[in-house]
């Protein structure tokens, strides 16, 4: 069974251009690899880092499909999120915390 409802399931190829990841990586950028989780563990995982994470500090997470109730609940508390789905049924999910002007 795949670890996520994405018709697409997990694949850990990179995208098809060949890149590693659609954003640009910076050192303000703290990178988790969680295509390999079942559902709704990469959710706690996120959330996890999000309170642990220092300021000037986004979050980039490589999630096994699209993480829609994740992505509703962080737009509830505030944050600002970029999301690039892949064509391989993964996402890219960069969070900025409400206050950092980073993500703009």
């Amino acid at each position: 069974m795949t670890p996520c409802s994405s018709p697409f399931g997990a694949n850990p190829a990179q995208w098809a251009d060949g890149s590693g990841s659609p954003f640009v990586k910076s050192d303000n950028a703290i990178t988790l690899d969680l295509r390999h989780l079942p559902a709704p563990e990469p959710m706690h995982r996120i959330l996890e880092a999000l309170d642990a994470l220092p300021e000037g500090k986004s979050l980039l997470a490589r999630t096994p499909c699209r993480p829609q109730p994740l992505l509703d609940l962080l737009d509830a508390r505030g944050y600002r999120v970029m999301v690039i789905d892949s064509p391989a049924g993964d996402a890219w999910v960069q969070i900025f915390s409400p206050d950092d002007s980073t993500g703009s």
